[in-house]
């Protein structure tokens, strides 16, 4: 992707669309819950990782949804 070509380390992760790129595309509030979840332990697990490291002076909140 172009993240990666300009040297930004990056991945995309699927957020579980159905029929992608038609006029039929949609996807389930489910997914959008879902994947809003995955992403916010991704950010709390990198978060709790640079607290370990050399960059604890790095501090923010967890960010919790139910």
């Amino acid at each position: 992707n172009i993240f990666n070509k300009n040297g930004i380390k990056a991945i995309n992760l699927s957020c579980g669309m159905m029929n992608p790129h038609t006029n039929k595309e949609y996807i389930t509030i489910k997914d959008l819950i879902d994947g809003t979840k995955l992403m916010l332990e991704i950010i709390n697990q990198i978060e709790d990782y640079l607290s370990r490291s050399k960059y604890e002076n790095i501090k923010s909140n967890k960010i919790i949804i139910n």
